[in-house]
């Protein structure tokens, strides 16, 4: 359990669910976890567990040995700009911010703070994200703490900021994409005789049991797909048939 205070400047749906997570994993001590809203009083599942709940974002910083930022996008300079005169020594910065840069994060609170720029999808809310993050002036002890926090949420990979467009594209938008083809998967088994709940329940499972087999057995799609495909039988009709649509493995 980690025994450094966090503070979470801003309180809606990301900000939330990472305090819960951090809670629900044992990470955090409650007394640990400061989170900040203008109307604390929609934090109040939060506050029942022990999480430290403000409406003053600078009691918060001035607390805290980490500030995560979970603002809307119009907000951090504004926000960021009347907290840089409480940021102290040793404290490091992270941004779940979606498009801010870490360039931006610098211009604003200047100096060498420690700044990280992390991009969870929505799947952090069930501690499922896939979380990539990218750092500045941060030591690698700093680093692994953010990281090892994340991975309480999920799974956490260190990229280069210059693919951090490609990582919304692949991990937070192919939660959009992985949940039409569930969907396209639902309507299918309506079509074949099962009700919407039965199909719903199966496509999903199915499709969570593929992803396992990839992150378990450290394995290429193309192996798992083999071990299904029978001579003349369904799977490759259907495969040859998503591939005619348009859906098809390109490789490079």
């Amino acid at each position: 359990m980690s025994s450094k205070k966090i503070a979470i400047i801003g309180g809606g749906n990301l900000g939330s669910a990472i305090a819960e997570g951090l809670l629900k994993s044992g990470f955090s001590k409650a007394a640990d976890i400061t989170i900040t809203k203008r109307n604390t009083a929609t934090l109040g599942r939060l506050k029942d567990q022990g999480v430290n709940i403000e409406a003053d974002n600078g009691k918060a910083v001035a607390w805290a040995d980490i500030v995560l930022i979970a603002l809307k996008p119009y907000n951090v300079k504004e926000v960021l700009a009347g907290l840089k005169p409480l940021f102290k020594p040793g404290q490091v910065l992270i941004s779940v911010v979606t498009g801010i840069l870490i360039d931006d994060l610098e211009k604003i609170v200047g100096g060498d703070m420690p700044l990280v720029r992390a991009m969870p999808n929505t799947a952090i809310a069930i501690g499922e994200s896939m979380t990539c993050i990218c750092h500045k002036f941060a030591s690698e002890e700093q680093v692994q703490f953010v990281e090892s926090m994340f991975n309480q949420l999920g799974v956490t990979v260190s990229i280069d900021e210059k693919l951090m467009d490609a990582a919304t594209v692949l991990g937070a938008c192919g939660i959009a994409y992985a949940l039409r083809f569930i969907r396209a998967n639902i309507q299918g088994g309506i079509e074949i005789g099962f009700d919407v709940r039965t199909a719903n329940l199966i496509a999903a499972q199915t499709v969570k049991g593929a992803a396992e087999l990839l992150i378990r057995e450290k394995r290429h799609p193309e192996e798992e797909i083999d071990k299904v495909t029978t001579p003349k039988g369904c799977t490759i009709a259907g495969l040859n048939e998503m591939e005619h649509q348009g859906l098809q493995f390109i490789a490079h």
